[in-house]
């Protein structure tokens, strides 16, 4: 009798839980499509301390922030396999969160390229139409070793570039970016014109 009262005792403190594919959570989700395809890119935007810059706005080197680019995806769910009946010893909800809509990337697309073109003379070294990817970062990498070393699935739905110089001979800064997948689909779009000022 004892042992079984402890055992009862047991399981109660730790809260021993058993659950069938999410009906228990106590979590009030809508729900989502957590995969997503990318089907184009959507904007390329230059950025400021002030925010999104429009076409001919200025500033200084020291205020901008770089260039972020968005994909353009659709939404899509899968069928999820699940055992009937899971074991956990930690109440779920305990943990109770919200997916959001393509928060587990794409199911099949890895990134193979972003190449970026400068549409006015740059320096000496970059002239209009000269790819400077040289003169990009992305997560404090250079930008062609964060594609060389993004291996796995697209899990992001946009990215976002820092430029390591402001321009010397064109002050006007505009961009064609190009963005190649694994699944031989190309996007590619521009910029507006900004200009940097002293």
């Amino acid at each position: 009798m004892k042992t079984k009262v402890f055992f009862l005792t047991v399981l109660f403190v730790i809260g021993l839980s058993f659950q069938n594919c999410r009906l228990f959570t106590g979590c009030d989700c809508p729900p989502t499509q957590p995969f997503f395809n990318v089907i184009g890119l959507e904007r390329i935007n230059h950025q400021d301390k002030d925010g999104v810059m429009v076409e001919a706005e200025e500033t200084k080197f020291i205020d901008y922030r770089g260039i972020a680019f968005d994909f353009e995806v659709e939404f899509h769910s899968s069928v999820e396999k699940c055992s009937p009946w899971s074991f956990s010893l930690i109440n779920s909800a305990m943990a109770c969160e919200c997916a959001e809509d393509g928060g587990s990337g794409s199911k099949s697309e890895q990134l193979k390229e972003i190449t970026v073109i400068t549409l006015n003379d740059f320096d000496d070294t970059h002239q209009a139409n000269d790819t400077i990817n040289d003169l990009l970062t992305i997560r404090d990498q250079d930008l062609d070793d964060f594609v060389a070393g993004s291996t796995g699935l697209l899990h992001d739905q946009g990215f976002f570039l820092q430029l390591k110089k402001a321009p010397t001979v064109d002050t006007t800064f505009k961009l064609k970016v190009i963005v190649g997948l694994s699944d031989n689909e190309v996007y590619e779009g521009e910029s507006v014109a900004i200009k940097f000022v002293e």
